[in-house]
Parts: structure tokens; C-alpha cells; sequence
């Protein structure tokens, strides 16, 4: 198992739509790894998808970074709940993640 504290990161790869830099792909792909290594835990937010939530399910007409952000923060917020707030539930977030992602080589979760 894991020997010392759980730590749990979250990550976003990049939308060519939200993008303002041709890099934004190759530092993403190329910051992957660091990402796998000193995580527990990992979430992995789609940019792409996050701004079709934005547009289809949220009815946001022309999605800007801000409308992205806020989701990402709710998300994120909702997410580590938990952790913030004493519910009475011994489950964990890593717990609860590792249910989520059916193989441990899977690495990430993709909600």
C-alpha cells in the first residue's frame, strides 16, 4: 500500500477552443508524468468537455474562461467536501476514487 500522506491532484488538458498558446497541448503532455508520480489520488477535468457542459447542459451561449473556471471550482469543491467537513463517514477521497477507477493501472479518474 501507500506509506505516508494521501495526496490527491487535479489536473486539466487543454481545449484548442480556450487555448491561447500553440504549447498548451506539449507542456500538458509533457507535465503527465509528475502528475502520475506524486499523486494518490488523480482527476483528470477535460477542457474540451467542460465546455460542452457549459454550453448544452448549462445553456451558457458562448462559454468563457470564467464560466470553465467556476465549473472546474464546483467540481473540485464538491469533490473534497469530505474532506473539508466532518459528515460522519469514514470513507475517504482516495477510498472513494479507488472504487471509481475500476484498475489500479487506469491511474486516473475522468469524470
Amino acid at each position: 500500500g501507500h506509506k505516508g500522506p494521501h495526496k490527491v491532484a487535479f489536473s486539466i488538458w487543454p481545449s484548442p477552443r480556450l487555448t491561447s498558446t500553440v504549447v498548451a497541448p506539449y507542456n500538458a503532455a509533457l507535465s503527465f508524468p509528475a502528475f502520475l508520480q506524486h499523486a494518490t489520488a488523480r482527476v483528470l477535468f477535460d477542457n474540451e468537455a467542460m465546455l460542452d457542459i457549459c454550453a448544452r447542459q448549462l445553456c451558457v451561449e458562448h462559454p468563457t474562461f470564467a464560466n470553465v473556471n467556476r465549473l472546474f471550482a464546483q467540481m473540485v469543491s464538491s469533490v473534497t467536501a469530505p474532506m473539508r467537513f466532518n459528515n460522519g463517514s469514514t470513507e475517504t477521497l482516495v477510498d472513494a476514487l479507488s472504487l471509481l477507477v475500476p484498475y489500479p493501472a487506469m491511474q486516473c479518474l475522468l469524470p
